[in-house]
């Protein structure tokens, strides 16, 4: 049972960073376009 909620918790967190890289990446590119 701990397993499923580690497993969940681990693809959350994965899911998580990856919408932080792109907002990161979309500002960069904003950052580009204005400079």
């Amino acid at each position: 049972m701990k397993k499923i909620l580690y497993y969940n918790f681990l693809k959350n967190s994965v899911i998580l960073f990856l919408c932080i890289l792109e907002l990161l990446k979309n500002s960069i590119m904003a950052i580009n376009k204005t400079a």
